[in-house]
């Protein structure tokens, strides 16, 4: 029995990601990873036979472990994991195996992926607007809050979000919430409903607060939530906050420890802080479930936290009380929710 079951939408959103873990297992087969992983290796030590960057080869190595075509030991991130085949990558896809299916499954993706191609020919213009929409710039950050984001939110971001927070005990009911990053303004509108005697901020940059702007006077909540504009890593965005919710932003801040003490300076005396993001998982199969949809992102140089790496980092901030809410279903994959708490006033 599960008691908290995925959203019926990640099956599809899993479909979404599949090209990249195809893209993985292809890169493998042609780098040669399974020929020259028949013995154990760290991704240092296969970068230097490969003349690859070990800390590209090492994402590539953790994708490859969590398709279940290898295994890992280790001490990373202190030290480097150590990678070896498991059963399957060994009977299907090591090239010395006298019937290894590498080239066919090769062959199998690459006309699969024109076929794909040929099934999306006919709408270049909208593939054209899509992908312009995805870079990150601030103007493709809006026009995707405007649309997909602003959509996933409502249908399934928003009501996890709701459901959350009647399950945190000794939130503020009074005072001033603030949503950091909060994208097209739909979580921040669900969070002062939840809270409708506090007032509610939203700070973005300058375009994506456009959206949030027009978003939230469309939902007849433009006296409800004032939006702040200005860039997270070095803009003020206030204080005397009862709470704050910050979610998928600490990706994109490259001083973490930096942007947290900030976010505790931010809170009231006993203010709380929740954050939600996307981890990489000890486990192989929870790994496997986010780690397609952040691979592109950890390949730009973004930040995608190993477990408990985030708890870590509040710590590290000076909070004192943080507590983990659990793995919950937002859009696209699981993120892991942190709770941080600020001393009351003595």
């Amino acid at each position: 029995m599960t008691f908290n079951p995925p959203h019926p939408m990640q099956a599809y959103w899993n479909i979404a990601a599949t090209p990249v873990q195809g893209q993985s297992l292809k890169l493998a087969i042609e780098m040669d990873v399974f020929r020259l992983l028949q013995h154990p290796a760290t991704a240092s030590e296969l970068a230097r036979k490969t003349s690859t960057r070990p800390e590209k080869l090492g994402l590539l190595l953790e994708m490859l472990w969590s398709m279940g075509l290898l295994h890992r030991c280790g001490e990373a991130p202190v030290g480097d994991f150590e990678y070896s085949l498991t059963s399957v990558a060994r009977e299907y896809f090591a090239p010395d195996v006298e019937d290894s299916l590498a080239s066919a499954w090769r062959f199998r993706f690459d006309v699969l992926k024109t076929a794909d191609d040929a099934m999306t020919r006919d709408r270049i213009s909208a593939d054209e607007m899509l992908e312009n929409a995805s870079h990150a710039t601030d103007a493709g950050w809006a026009a995707a809050a405007q649309a997909q984001i602003a959509h996933e939110q409502a249908s399934i971001s928003a009501p996890a979000l709701a459901e959350l927070l009647t399950q945190i005990p000794a939130l503020p009911n009074t005072g001033r919430l603030i949503d950091l990053g909060g994208g097209p303004g739909i979580m921040t509108q669900t969070l002062a409903r939840a809270f409708p005697d506090m007032k509610a901020y939203l700070f973005e940059g300058p375009m994506t607060a456009a959206v949030a702007r027009d978003s939230i006077g469309a939902a007849g909540m433009a006296d409800r939530i004032d939006v702040l504009e200005g860039d997270l890593e070095t803009d003020p965005f206030g204080d005397g906050y009862a709470l704050i919710w910050c979610s998928s932003v600490l990706h994109f801040i490259h001083n973490r420890v930096a942007f947290l003490k900030r976010v505790k300076d931010a809170l009231a005396p006993g203010g709380v802080f929740i954050c939600a993001h996307g981890e990489r998982s000890n486990d192989p199969g929870r790994n496997a479930e986010m780690l397609p949809f952040y691979l592109p992102m950890l390949l730009r140089g973004c930040f995608v936290p190993r477990q408990g790496e985030v708890g870590e980092l509040l710590v590290e901030a000076g909070f004192s009380v943080v507590q983990s809410a659990g793995r919950r279903h937002f859009a696209l994959a699981p993120v892991q929710v942190m709770v941080a708490r600020k001393e009351p006033r003595a």
